[in-house]
């Protein structure tokens, strides 16, 4: 019997394990971005994809062979995203360049899968809370490795590192860091997730708190991103308004207590950036430079130029079809990159309006305010939904100044917020584990 009840317990133990894995594993994805990618059949594989493979596959596995509950009842976000998915094959047969629009497709596909998988682990409340931990803590690791590589080798800009080196330069003079996530914006992105969950890794005194925040704040600052700043602070005060207007005081008081002191610690290291031997000068002095260049970006011609092409099918030769239809319907996936020659808008809203229309708009935004509705309604009874929101709207800011239409970042923080909504304590089916011990304790109990 004695023997029974160990096996069980180590039987729940492992399945816990294998739900956290299951979301942790997309995340360690992104950080990898940079390390390697491989061709097939004219398509660019990188580390996110086998990791969301893995994912989906590790999350199918614990479903029928250790119980883990599918429900019976599919929440309204899984019908939208279904009415995304059809609107995106639609839009690819329209495509100037039909095989990367219909590559479009796979990519939402395989978000998708990731969001289904990520969705189904959340759903077991421990998972949520032991993820803001593990995230927190691979973030702090993945930094604490990329900043000393970034600060040993700032001036050397003629040598590579491993993994394809952790420096980039923009406009000529300006390092920045880029860990192994092969550009510094998305490197900022996946930093500032655990700069948001570290507030509730409450198993992390909150001294070591403060100063991982400000290495975190330090590492966002290294990336020389001028809009991400601008995102996790508008993402923070929208939320802490919102919680405050809603009476969640606690929430709000939990997240600044760790932010606002590890900002205070961050801003009191930063003289140091500014001094010592550098060439051409310091370090500081150069993000400093980058920084006050505020909006002055190529951007602002790009967006003019996709704008122009909306409606009209072509950036440069306005069509003689109906403006209002095109509007309506969209020129197609991959069309405002055909209009821009190549480029990209670098604007995720553009992108669904030019792409895929009013329609496709609207079904997105429809996503995206289900998800925004069900989430705050839900951090009453599950705070660790918390720092996710931030993320959830400080990504939607981020939009603005990139092209992230079917990147994992919107879907990965959209499935752990659906999952932690419809969150219970156990997700694993007593008839075929005979449960004799609860999964976790917690202090919400279940819904």
């Amino acid at each position: 019997m004695i023997g029974r009840r160990r096996l069980r317990k180590l039987q729940i133990r492992l399945v816990s394990y294998g739900l956290l894995l299951t979301v942790l594993l997309p995340y360690i994805g992104m950080h990898m971005l940079g390390v390697r990618s491989f061709s097939w059949f004219q398509l660019s594989i990188v580390p996110w994809d086998f990791a969301i493979l893995a994912s989906g596959a590790l999350i199918m596995l614990l479903v029928v062979t250790h119980g883990v509950r599918v429900p019976e009842r599919l929440p309204l976000v899984f019908f939208l995203i279904g009415a995304l998915v059809v609107w995106f094959a639609i839009e690819a047969a329209r495509s100037p360049t039909p095989f990367r629009g219909w590559t479009m497709v796979l990519l939402l596909i395989r978000d998708v899968v990731m969001f289904a998988a990520v969705y189904l682990a959340v759903r077991r409340r421990p998972t949520l809370q032991s993820l803001n931990l593990w995230i927190s803590v691979i973030g702090l690791a993945v930094v604490g490795a990329a900043i000393p590589l970034f600060l040993m080798n700032v001036n050397t800009y003629s040598e590579r590192l491993p993994f394809d080196g952790v420096i980039v330069l923009f406009e000529g003079v300006t390092p920045r860091m880029i860990g192994f996530a092969v550009d510094p914006n998305f490197f900022g992105w996946v930093v500032a997730v655990p700069l948001m969950t570290l507030p509730f890794a409450t198993r992390i005194p909150l001294p070591l708190r403060w100063l991982a925040a400000a290495v975190l704040i330090t590492a966002i600052f290294f990336t020389g991103s001028r809009l991400l700043p601008f995102s996790v602070f508008v993402g923070t005060a929208t939320f802490t308004v919102a919680m405050l207007w809603l009476k969640q005081r606690s929430v709000v008081r939990q997240l600044l207590t760790t932010l606002v002191p590890g900002l205070l610690i961050a801003l009191a290291v930063m003289p140091v950036w500014f001094m010592g031997p550098s060439y051409p000068s310091s370090l500081g002095t150069r993000l400093f430079e980058r920084y006050s260049l505020g909006t002055a970006t190529p951007r602002n011609d790009l967006w003019s130029q996709t704008l122009a092409g909306i409606g009209s099918g072509d950036a440069t030769e306005p069509s003689t079809q109906s403006w209002v239809l095109r509007a309506l319907i969209g020129n197609g996936l991959r069309s405002n990159q055909e209009n821009l020659f190549g480029s990209y808008s670098h604007n995720t809203y553009l992108d669904l309006l030019g792409e895929t229309g009013l329609i496709g708009m609207l079904v997105w935004l429809a996503i995206t305010g289900t998800i925004t509705v069900q989430g705050v309604r839900a951090v009453r009874s599950t705070p660790s939904l918390t720092p996710w929101l931030v993320v959830w709207l400080m990504t939607l800011v981020f939009f603005y100044g990139f092209s992230l239409l079917v990147a994992p970042y919107y879907w990965f923080v959209a499935a752990v917020i659906s999952g932690g909504v419809f969150s219970r304590v156990s997700l694993v089916d007593r008839k075929v584990t005979q449960q004799a011990v609860p999964l976790s304790a917690s202090p919400h109990g279940a819904k």
